[in-house]
């Protein structure tokens, strides 16, 4: 599925990238709210997909893609500068905790697609690992830096597996981050819960609970509500 992904009939490159182009990222770009934001900020933007998809879907704001390693970066730039919007985005090389704590300015939304593997999985490749341990980025941390970069009425936008939201979620009201939206993913009617997208704020007094959905309807064959949130974005669809 993933290999058919366009933005306006320009393909992604990877060249060895970390961050390998998935649903994941696909799903977040998608489903993450960005009519009200000005400054939109994306942790570990990978080849730059997800950042990407948010400057399609919002013509105005302004975009900043944060990326831990260096050949990726370079990658998320070239993929930027083949689009149509190279001025209203900037790739920046660091971790995101050298970002927050020189970053100038706050963001109305944040995303990310976070390393998510236990350290009992690491991969041997230092390099895929920094894309997918917890090791280099725990989420602690990644809360703690969204708290530093989020504006006041903010949102934070994350995709997930389900053990690891559980305890994303108990670190995040912890440090008085909320959920305040979710909508849970699975592969096909009849399959267990496989993501579920959150959307946090600063505030606890709302909360959305999207319908189910499920990316096929039947063997490799997306379903309806697959190809309405990310239709825009499949050049098959």
């Amino acid at each position: 599925m993933a290999a058919d992904f366009f933005f306006q009939q320009f393909a992604i490159q990877q060249e060895g990238a970390v961050h390998p182009m998935g649903t994941d990222s696909v799903l977040l770009g998608a489903w993450s709210p960005v009519d009200k934001a000005r400054r939109i900020l994306d942790i570990g933007t990978g080849t730059g997909i997800v950042a990407l998809m948010l400057a399609q879907r919002n013509t105005a704001a302004q975009i900043v893609a944060v990326e831990l390693d260096e050949i990726t970066a370079n990658c998320a730039r070239k993929n930027i500068l083949r689009s149509p919007w190279p001025d209203r985005i900037r790739v920046v090389q660091s971790s995101i905790q050298q970002y927050a704590y020189a970053a100038p300015s706050q963001h109305d939304l944040i995303v990310s697609n976070p390393p998510f593997f236990s350290e009992t999985s690491l991969a041997h490749d230092v390099r895929r690992r920094q894309g997918r341990h917890q090791s280099f980025l725990r989420p602690g941390e990644l809360i703690e830096a969204v708290l530093q970069l989020l504006t006041p009425d903010g949102k934070f936008c994350v995709v997930l597996p389900i053990r690891e939201a559980a305890l994303f979620q108990e670190l995040a009201v912890f440090q008085r981050l909320y959920v305040t939206g979710e909508r849970k993913v699975f592969s096909r009617p009849g399959k267990p819960m496989e993501r579920i997208l959150l959307q946090l704020e600063r505030s606890p007094h709302h909360f959305e609970r999207q319908l189910p959905l499920y990316i096929y309807q039947s063997e490799e064959m997306p379903s309806e509500d697959f190809r309405t949130l990310t239709g825009a974005f499949y050049k098959s669809f």
